[in-house]
């Protein structure tokens, strides 16, 4: 699952170490999903940490694969900062 999204990167759980995916690795043909949206992003890895049990969190920095990706992660960042919290 994400945990956390910006323009630049977020931060997403594991269910458990993925051999390779080490700070500086890049990743090709990833995708943020949220809801209904999908965007397609090339990463590099910033974090691997240990989470709870088996799990890990990772870090990344994301880089869009085209302006129409660049643009739909921009519009829902703004979104969810937008969205109230409780």
């Amino acid at each position: 699952p994400l945990k956390e999204l910006s323009v630049n990167g977020g931060s997403f759980e594991l269910p458990a170490r993925i051999s390779g995916l080490e700070p500086g690795a890049a990743c090709s043909a990833g995708r943020v999903c949220v809801g209904d949206i999908e965007i397609k992003v090339n990463l590099q890895i910033r974090h691997v940490t240990r989470g709870v049990g088996t799990s890990y969190e990772c870090g990344a920095r994301f880089f869009p694969t085209s302006d129409e990706d660049r643009n739909e992660i921009a519009a829902l960042v703004s979104r969810l900062y937008s969205m109230p919290t409780t």
